[in-house]
């Protein structure tokens, strides 16, 4: 007589342990907080899978470079969001949320002068069942806001591991830009977190 396993229960609440741990030496020494806060950069007002959603819980992360001498401000701010959706709606969201940055290539960036923010998708494969990766690109601007050559450059990457969905927001930190290395890896923390948490 042969038996099937169980099925894997979808949960319900989001513990702190399903939320990745910097390695010592990029933690910034300056304390991880929960808090209220967009799941996304702003999307021409796109609001990707949020009508699915069971329950979410959301941290920022400031962190540093591996190296860097410890009086020294944070390398950048990471916003980690971990949603649980209803059964299917995690591939839905992720689905709404290509078609978002695809119909929303660039609008106005916040402040003043006006500038503009570019947004694109990256390719990407490797990280839990799907992911989708897209970059926000915004004019330098000096102390008086004005451009000043190059761009800012972030990284946000939305992680679908089952129906839950983990979102890494590189923030920046006093204009730096998102380093891709230390993105992917932590990157991949992130998913592993998920992994023991859910497993």
């Amino acid at each position: 007589m042969t038996t099937t396993p169980p099925a894997a229960v979808t949960p319900t609440t989001i513990p702190d342990r399903a939320f990745f741990v910097l390695p010592a030496a990029n933690d910034a020494g300056t304390g991880n907080y929960f808090g209220e806060g967009p799941v996304l950069p702003a999307l021409c007002g796109a609001s990707p899978g949020d009508e699915r959603v069971v329950a979410q819980r959301a941290r920022s992360v400031p962190y540093r470079r591996a190296g860097a001498p410890a009086d020294e401000v944070p390398s950048g701010n990471y916003r980690q969001t971990i949603t649980i959706y209803r059964a299917g709606g995690a591939g839905a969201a992720l689905a709404e949320l290509r078609a978002a940055v695809r119909a929303c290539p660039e609008q106005p960036a916040r402040g003043r002068p006006a500038v503009t923010v570019r947004q694109r998708l990256l390719p990407d494969t490797g990280y839990g069942d799907e992911s989708v990766l897209f970059e926000t690109r915004t004019p330098y601007r000096d102390a008086n806001g004005d451009p000043s050559g190059g761009d800012e450059v972030h990284l946000i990457r939305a992680i679908r591991s089952g129906d839950v969905v983990t979102v890494l927001w590189e923030q920046g930190w006093e204009s730096t830009s998102t380093e891709r290395a230390q993105f992917d890896a932590d990157s991949r923390r992130a998913v592993e977190a998920i992994r023991r948490w859910l497993d």
